[in-house]
C-alpha cells in the first residue's frame, strides 16, 4: 500500500497548490458580480476583480487547510474506510461551498470551501485503494 500513501501524499501537496491557486481567484467567482447584481461588502466596480486574499486575508489559511489536512489523515492512515471517510467529508464540504458561493447574498469563507478536484482525485484513489486491498 505504499503506491496509496505515496498517491495521498502527493495529492495533499496539489491541495497546497490549489489553495493558492484558488486565494487568486477574484470576488466574482463566488459572488454576483458577474451578473451584475450588488453584493452587500463588494465595492464595485473594482471589487468584483478584487482577489479573494485580498478580501479574506489570512482567514482563509484553515479554510484552504482543510483539504490538505484530509489528504494527510489518509496518508497517515492508509486504510479504506479513512480513504472513503476522506473522500465523503470532502465531497460534502465541496458540496457546502458551492450551495454557499451560488446561494449567499455577500461573499464568506464557507464559498471556498472543499476543492472539486480534489473530490474527483480522492474519489478515483479509494477506488483504486479499494480494489488494491480486494485482491489481497
Amino acid at each position: 500500500m505504499r503506491g496509496i500513501r505515496v498517491a495521498w501524499s502527493v495529492l495533499a501537496v496539489a491541495a497546497i497548490g490549489l489553495g493558492v491557486w484558488t486565494s487568486n481567484w477574484q470576488m466574482f467567482q463566488i459572488t454576483d458580480c458577474e451578473l451584475g447584481l450588488p453584493t452587500p461588502g463588494v465595492d464595485y466596480p473594482g471589487g468584483c476583480v478584487e482577489p479573494l486574499w485580498s478580501y479574506f486575508g489570512a482567514s482563509m489559511i484553515p479554510v484552504l487547510a482543510i483539504p490538505f489536512l484530509l489528504f494527510v489523515v489518509a496518508a497517515a492512515a492508509c486504510r479504506v474506510w479513512v480513504s472513503w471517510s476522506v473522500t465523503i467529508v470532502l465531497m460534502v464540504l465541496t458540496g457546502v461551498g458551492f450551495m454557499s458561493a451560488f446561494a449567499a447574498s455577500a461573499p464568506t469563507l464557507v464559498s471556498v470551501l472543499g476543492s472539486l478536484p480534489g473530490v474527483v482525485f480522492a474519489f478515483l484513489l479509494t477506488v483504486v485503494h479499494q480494489a488494491k486491498a480486494s485482491r489481497i
